[in-house]
C-alpha cells in the first residue's frame, strides 16, 4: 500500500522509469566515490600519488568531473583510514548478503533488518547476531 502511495507520487512527477534510471545512476555514481575515497586514501597517503594526480587519474578511468571527485573526497583526507574501513565494512554486509541468500533469505529481507538495527554487531557469532534463526 505503501509503496502504491509512493509511486504514485513519483508518477505525478516524473515518468516512472525515467526516474528508476535516475535513481540507479545515483547509486552507481555514489559506489564509484565511494570506492574513489578508499582508493585515493591509499595512494595519497603512501605517497604514491598527490592529490592532483590522483583527481586526475580518477576523472579519466571514471569520466566524473574533476569538481565532484574533488568535493567528495577532499572531506576525507582529514580522516585518513577512514574511506578504507568504510569499504572493509561494505564487503562484509555484501558477504553477508550472500550468506542470508544461501539461507533462504531475500535481499530485502536482510537489508531491511541490518538497515534497522543500525549498526554492524561486532560480536564474534556476527553472522547469527545478524540473521537470527527465524529472523530476517
Amino acid at each position: 500500500m505503501e509503496k502504491d502511495i509512493l509511486l504514485n507520487i513519483i508518477q505525478k512527477i516524473n515518468n516512472i522509469d525515467l526516474f528508476m534510471l535516475e535513481f540507479e545512476f545515483t547509486i552507481f555514481r555514489w559506489r564509484i566515490i565511494r570506492f574513489l575515497r578508499a582508493i585515493g586514501d591509499i595512494r595519497i597517503n603512501m605517497h604514491q600519488q598527490s592529490i592532483s594526480e590522483f583527481i586526475t587519474w580518477a576523472h579519466e578511468y571514471t569520466g566524473l568531473s574533476k569538481k565532484s571527485i574533488f568535493d567528495q573526497f577532499f572531506l576525507f583526507q582529514t580522516r585518513p583510514g577512514y574511506a578504507p574501513c568504510y569499504s572493509i565494512a561494505g564487503d562484509r554486509i555484501r558477504q553477508l548478503q550472500i550468506n542470508a541468500k544461501e539461507r533462504g533469505r531475500t535481499e530485502i529481507d536482510f537489508n531491511t533488518f541490518v538497515s534497522s538495527i543500525g549498526f554492524l554487531p561486532k560480536k564474534c557469532k556476527f553472522d547469527n547476531r545478524v540473521i537470527p534463526e527465524g529472523g530476517a
